[in-house]
């Protein structure tokens, strides 16, 4: 499973966008986790 991020600003331009791919993972609310948990640090 993956994760993905995009972070916008208010007028709605992205300003990051990633992703991983994490292997083991199958659960949605683990790779939501762990997608808040890479986007935290920008």
């Amino acid at each position: 499973m993956g994760v993905g991020v995009l972070i916008r600003d208010r007028s709605d331009n992205c300003l990051l966008a990633g992703n991983k791919l994490i292997r083991g993972i199958v659960l949605p609310e683990i790779a939501e986790a762990m997608a808040i948990r890479r986007a935290i640090p920008w």
